[in-house]
């Protein structure tokens, strides 16, 4: 057919997987054109195979290791390509396994709460008290307080534990009865920073550089998408927090509702993968999101993402705060539109929890501690009603903490935050101007 012919027909073909493959890092996978032959009966053979994955992605002729193209039969070849991108999503992402994988009948009874519950112990409680007593001597601020000025000689090794199983393991843990009821505010909000340094170190959670967050609804409007929906009693869909730990401890409950929920993403990752493979691709992909006004230096108003990101040993983390997502769609029209597809599989991410049996329930009371894994574990909150005193009204002290000695992060992380870098302070919310604090009332 002429040489000429055989040239249009590698730029057909490489147009055609260019428009279905846009290769990134966080697919952990990327076509690479090994050799090409070029045929004078007018085929082309591609030998092509995946990074770092040992098999070939996908062929209409179930040639494993090439794909013959020819020029009479290139629109029944592009209609299979474009038409089963599932069969290629098969083939690339494969179920993950390991210690975070679990599902919430696993710890329902009464027995296995024992493998996620902590009753802090009258001698425990005393080591807490004593170093209270200690610091009110100092007269430190809160922001001051470290792992050595609050001392736990025998508490310590069972916080270590729990870090264990945060970073190593489930991926969450609950300690239970800090007597917050005989506690002032700054009593209870120093026991509870001194309890988290040893789990990590804060970072900042707004652009007011709140080292101490609060989860109260404090009247600000759930529909507005610049709003943070934790200021709000407004329902929290499944989602992530922008630290390595989170960390809840509960003050007061409200009136009704408020009910926590967390699931395992590595479940919620191989669910979504048995009901639709495509929806794991789109999920891998980059999506934007706002930062609601709260832009660090050299950044802009809005960066991208994926949900989900694999590593070099097959171990996923997961970033995911969906109404960020929303938001960004809504503020700024230069970014592009999420298709159809996206959009669905943003919203089965969030069914599969509950639909699919992974999805623990817990009802925090005062002087419980939630931690939780943000790479492993998503969270959400059922909507609330409150009682009218402010008051009295629903309270959670919050923490966001890095892990020095955690894992490296997935370079996809890097586009979202100042740093990502093992051994600092990573992640968090940091806006030029803002001074670092622990306040000890809900405000913006």
């Amino acid at each position: 057919t002429g040489e000429r012919n055989i040239r249009n027909y590698q730029q057909i073909f490489s147009s055609m997987l260019g428009r279905l493959w846009r290769p990134t890092s966080n697919l952990n996978a990327q076509v690479l054109f090994r050799s090409r032959t070029f045929h004078k009966t007018g085929s082309l053979s591609v030998s092509f195979e995946k990074y770092k994955v040992h098999s070939n992605v996908y062929t209409p002729n179930n040639d494993d290791s090439k794909l013959d193209f020819k020029a009479e039969s290139y629109a029944k070849t592009k209609k299979i390509i474009s038409k089963d991108p599932r069969k290629l999503s098969q083939n690339i992402f494969k179920p993950v396994a390991g210690t975070p994988l679990w599902y919430g009948s696993q710890y329902r009874t009464e027995d296995s709460k024992k493998l996620w519950q902590y009753p802090l112990t009258g001698a425990d409680i005393a080591e807490i008290d004593k170093a209270l007593e200690e610091l009110e001597k100092l007269q430190v601020e809160i922001v001051q307080v470290t792992k050595e000025l609050f001392p736990l000689p025998n508490l310590s090794k069972k916080l270590e534990q729990i870090r264990k199983v945060l970073l190593e393991g489930a991926g969450f843990f609950v300690i239970k009865g800090l007597p917050v009821y005989r506690y002032t505010r700054r009593q209870a909000a120093i026991a509870y920073w001194g309890i988290g340094t040893y789990m990590g170190v804060p970072v900042p959670q707004n652009k007011a550089g709140h080292l101490l967050g609060h989860v109260k609804d404090i009247g600000m409007d759930p529909k507005d998408p610049i709003t943070r929906i934790y200021t709000t009693s407004a329902r929290q869909p499944y989602h992530t927090d922008f630290s390595d730990i989170v960390g809840l401890l509960c003050l007061r409950t409200a009136k009704s509702g408020g009910t926590s929920s967390i699931a395992s993403s590595y479940a919620v990752y191989n669910e979504l993968l048995k009901i639709d493979p495509n929806h794991i691709r789109l999920l891998s992909e980059p999506m934007y999101y706002d930062r609601k006004g709260e832009i660090p230096e050299g950044k802009g108003p809005y960066f991208k993402i994926a949900v989900f990101h694999l590593n070099e040993q097959g171990e996923l983390f997961t970033h995911h705060s969906p109404d960020f997502i929303w938001s960004a769609q809504e503020r700024f029209p230069e970014i592009p539109r999420l298709t159809e597809e996206q959009k669905n599989a943003l919203n089965t991410l969030q069914k599969v929890p509950r639909e699919n049996g992974i999805a623990l329930d817990m009802e925090l009371e005062p002087g419980d501690i939630q931690w939780l894994n943000n790479h492993t574990i998503l969270h959400s909150r059922t909507a609330y009603e409150d009682h009218q005193d402010f008051d009295k009204r629903r309270h959670l002290l919050r923490l966001w903490l890095a892990t020095l000695d955690g894992k490296e992060l997935p370079k996809t992380f890097q586009e979202g935050y100042p740093t990502i870098e093992l051994g600092k302070p990573r992640m968090g919310i940091y806006v030029p101007g803002a001074t670092l604090c622990a306040p000890l009332e809900a405000s913006l």
